[in-house]
Order: structure tokens, then sequence, then C-alpha cells
């Protein structure tokens, strides 16, 4: 079970990555609208996290 957390994680950052891009690409660097969705990610993690264990 724990071998499985760090490629949940793995997935999750490279997608937040990808979205992240996306954005900057999108508006050049305007990370207000990045910083809530950072923000509701970050909340998430430990959540998900704790279901794996």
């Amino acid at each position: 079970m724990i071998e499985s957390v760090p490629q949940c994680l793995q997935y999750m950052f490279s997608a937040i990555r990808s979205i992240l891009s996306i954005q900057i690409k999108k508006r050049e660097r305007s990370w207000k609208t990045c910083y809530p969705f950072l923000a509701d990610f970050l909340r998430e993690i430990p959540l998900s996290v704790g279901l794996h264990k």
C-alpha cells in the first residue's frame, strides 16, 4: 500500500505542473488564477495520502 502513495503523488504533481504550464501559456504569468488552485490542491494532498495509508 505504501508503495502506491509516491506514485499517486507523482501523478498529481505532474498533473498540476501541466495545468500550471497551460495557465502560464494562456495568460503570461498571471499567478492570481493559479494560487487558488494551488491552495486547494495542497489542501487535498493530506486527505489523499491519508486514504492510502
